[in-house]
């Protein structure tokens, strides 16, 4: 992830340390055995034997393409000057290995990328191309992703085009923050989840509410310019400051929606509006 890059504040931040310290009583009492264990290893030298070997990484000459590989699968974790200003396809195998994973661990590249497109071989998509100058990201056709990493266009200055794979599910925490120059997206008929901060601080002005939305999360679509919101039958839940800031001045409430969280529309343009009645609650300064 480029050095640059901003990372969001937001409560997985909280949740992490909480985590941390549930976990650091367990570490506490198992470090003895921890390190007794470790002296073991060394003395008789099966800590080499056991500890497996670091997967070295290595440049596809006939692509250019950057990655490592366990014998049996490959992770592309980036790509050499050859990618620089070319819209470029990562193979779906290298070296008779299938392509599983993209960025799941790192990602490395030089100048800017034209266009990026992921094959239909990989099943894991993660969150380190944050930060990096890709114009483009296309996943193609027939791809099984149902999810991607968190942060997984978060921060990408340059970006203003992304096709997303068609059995997408959910769009994850903060996974288009501050991509500023991304301007509209379609969304998949398969997306149930739009998560914390999804879409916040860009320049979306322009996206559809897939019929199989169910849940808008805490700032999805805060400080956007979305202009015009219809929600789709199936929304329950729009969370904290959804769409807080997002100069919506036509707003289309749909039956079925049972909560609207506090601030979910304050600072936009509405003049009027239906509320379902369905809605049990509206939290405080919704409008």
């Amino acid at each position: 992830m480029s050095s640059s890059a901003k990372r969001p504040t937001s409560d997985t931040t909280n949740v992490a340390k909480s985590r941390a310290r549930h976990h650091g009583m367990r570490i506490r009492a198992v470090r003895p055995l921890a390190i007794l264990v470790s002296g073991i290893l060394a003395l008789t030298g099966l800590g080499a034997v056991l500890a497996p070997a670091a997967q070295a990484a290595a440049t596809d000459p006939s692509s250019g393409f950057i990655y490592t590989d366990n014998g049996s699968v490959v992770t592309v974790t980036g790509c050499d000057a050859t990618c620089t200003n070319q819209s470029v396809t990562i193979p779906s195998t290298i070296n008779g290995m299938p392509v599983t994973k993209v960025a799941t661990d790192s990602w490395t590249q030089t100048g800017t990328i034209t266009s990026l497109t992921i094959p239909n071989s990989v099943t894991e998509f993660g969150g380190y191309l944050a930060g990096d100058s890709i114009r483009s990201v296309v996943f193609a056709p027939g791809s099984p992703l149902t999810t991607i990493g968190e942060l997984a266009f978060f921060n990408m200055p340059v970006l203003t085009s992304v096709t997303l794979p068609q059995n997408l599910t959910t769009i994850p925490t903060s996974a288009f923050r501050y991509t500023t120059s991304l301007t509209s997206i379609v969304l998949p008929n398969t997306i149930t989840t739009i998560s914390q901060d999804a879409f916040r601080d860009t320049g979306i002005g322009t996206v559809n509410m897939p019929t199989s939305l169910v849940t808008i999360g805490q700032a999805a679509f805060q400080n956007t310019t979305l202009g015009s919101v219809v929600l789709p039958a199936g929304v329950t839940t729009i969370g904290y400051r959804a769409f807080q800031g997002a100069r919506i001045s036509s707003l289309t409430l749909n039956e079925n929606l049972v909560t609207i969280g506090t601030e979910a529309f304050q600072a936009n343009q509405i003049t009027s509006l239906t509320l379902p009645s369905t809605l049990q609650t509206i939290n405080s300064s919704a409008f």
